[in-house]
């Protein structure tokens, strides 16, 4: 009876340290839980650095948009230049409404704007929001020639 008793006995500490092992295992698992990853097209992506440094063609009566958005306030830095005196452009910097609003013709703010110059710096301090620079060759003097920009814009 003794060696059943002392075969019992071993068989609940066995037991016992199993139960332990697997509650561990468990709480393991549970508390490093593989991150799940967000498929990268569903992530929003904010704007940062180099928004456009290439030469942009803007047509005739008509103009060229960047969204940026951003999540933090941010400086905006950028330079423009047609290479031709006689050759003018609008640079603006419009938020998403009035954007919307000045595509439609409506009355509008704007955050940035120059008039229609040849070149020219833009450097702007930006809240978080959605933006649009906005090259406009709708109006002025040309605006019936497609126009070559040199455009550098950063988020910054």
């Amino acid at each position: 009876m003794s060696e059943r008793r002392s075969l019992i006995y071993w068989n609940w500490q066995r037991t016992a340290v199993l139960v332990i092992a697997l509650l561990a295992l468990l709480q393991f698992f549970r508390a490093n839980r593989p991150s799940n990853p967000r498929n990268s097209s569903d992530a929003f992506k904010y704007t940062s650095g180099v928004i456009v440094d290439a030469p942009v063609v803007v047509p005739p009566r008509d103009f060229v948009s960047y969204k940026i958005d951003l999540n933090r306030r941010t400086k905006l830095r950028g330079e423009f230049r047609t290479g031709d005196r006689e050759i003018t452009i609008e640079i603006l910097v419009l938020d998403a409404a009035n954007f919307d609003a000045w595509k439609s013709g409506a009355p509008n703010s704007r955050i940035s704007a120059t008039s229609q110059v040849p070149g020219g710096k833009v450097i702007r301090v930006l809240e978080p929001g959605t933006y649009h620079i906005v090259l406009n060759n709708r109006e002025g003097p040309n605006a019936d020639v497609e126009k070559t920009v040199q455009a550098t814009f950063a988020a910054e």
